[in-house]
């Protein structure tokens, strides 16, 4: 089974860092698949326009 993290948009606005130090955590320790919450088809204009795209 495949586990993957969903980074908040919002989060990741408001705590860039902490969110970030997760992200890498969940990879290098657990090999998880990060997803934006802001998927194509669902993203949220707002937090799109301030968001760093990977």
């Amino acid at each position: 089974m495949k586990y993957r993290y969903i980074a908040s948009c919002v989060f990741t606005r408001d705590y860039p860092e902490l969110s970030l130090r997760i992200q890498d955590y969940l990879k290098e320790r657990f090999g998880m698949e990060i997803i934006r919450c802001c998927a194509e088809k669902y993203r949220v204009r707002q937090f799109e326009e301030v968001m760093k795209h990977e």
